[in-house]
C-alpha cells in the first residue's frame, strides 16, 4: 500500500516499522501488550526505546519532516487510540498521526472513553498544551462487524467531534459490506491519504 502510494506521489516516502511479539518458543503473543496492565509499558517501549533506535539508525530525527504514524487494528486499534490520549504525558508529540481501526473495547482494556475524558480535561486546563495539539486521527470500522466494534467507534467519534479540539483533525469511515478483517487494506490506504495526501 505504502509503495503504491509513494510511487504515485500521493504520500511522501517513509520508513515502515512492524512490531511483533513472540514468546521464547517463537509463538505469537497477539494482544498481550494491549491489556491494561501492560499497555503503559508497551507505549514506553515505543517512545523511549524504539523511536530513538530508529532515529539513530536511519537519521530520521534529522530528516523527518514527515510526522510519525501509529496504525492499529482491533487490539492494535485500541492501543493506537490509547497512545493518542497519552500524548500529553508519554513522549509529547512524538507521534502525531494515528489510524485506529475496529477499536476493541473489552474488560481487560482501559476504557478508551475514560482516557479521552482525562486527556480533554488536561488539555482544557492547560491552554499551552491545547495550542500545541497537532494530531490527525483516521478511524474505520466494518459495517458488518459485531455491534461492540460499531458502538465503540460511534461513541469515541461522538466524544472527539463534540469537543472541538484545536489542532485535532479526525476523519471516520464505516466500510459497508465489510467484516472485522476484510476492509483493513482499504482503510489503511484511505487513512494514509487523509494523513498525508489531502
Amino acid at each position: 500500500i505504502i509503495q503504491q502510494l509513494t510511487e504515485s506521489n500521493l504520500i511522501p516516502e517513509m520508513i515502515l516499522i512492524g512490531i511483533g511479539n513472540l514468546d521464547p518458543d517463537g509463538n505469537q503473543m497477539r494482544g498481550s501488550d494491549f491489556h491494561s496492565e501492560y499497555t503503559p509499558n508497551f507505549l514506553q517501549f515505543i517512545t523511549e526505546e524504539l523511536i530513538p533506535k530508529v532515529d539513530a539508525q536511519f537519521n530520521s530525527s534529522v530528516v523527518t519532516a514527515i510526522p510519525r504514524v501509529l496504525i492499529g487494528h482491533s487490539s492494535g486499534g485500541y492501543f493506537s487510540t490509547y497512545a493518542l490520549f497519552q500524548n500529553d504525558t508519554a513522549g509529547l508529540n512524538l507521534i502525531e498521526n494515528f489510524i485506529s481501526l475496529s477499536i476493541l473495547q473489552e474488560k481487560d482494556y482501559a476504557d478508551i472513553l475514560t482516557e479521552e475524558i482525562r486527556f480533554y480535561d488536561k488539555v482544557v486546563l492547560n491552554q499551552s498544551l491545547e495550542q500545541a495539539l497537532n494530531f490527525r486521527l483516521y478511524m474505520g470500522v466494518g459495517g458488518n462487524e459485531e455491534d461492540r466494534f460499531l458502538v465503540a467507534y460511534e461513541a469515541l467519534l461522538e466524544n472527539i467531534v463534540g469537543r472541538n479540539y484545536l489542532g485535532f483533525e479526525v476523519k471516520a469511515t464505516i466500510y459497508p459490506e465489510h467484516d472485522h478483517g476484510s476492509y483493513i487494506s482499504f482503510a489503511v490506504y484511505d487513512g494514509l491519504l487523509f494523513l498525508f495526501g489531502e
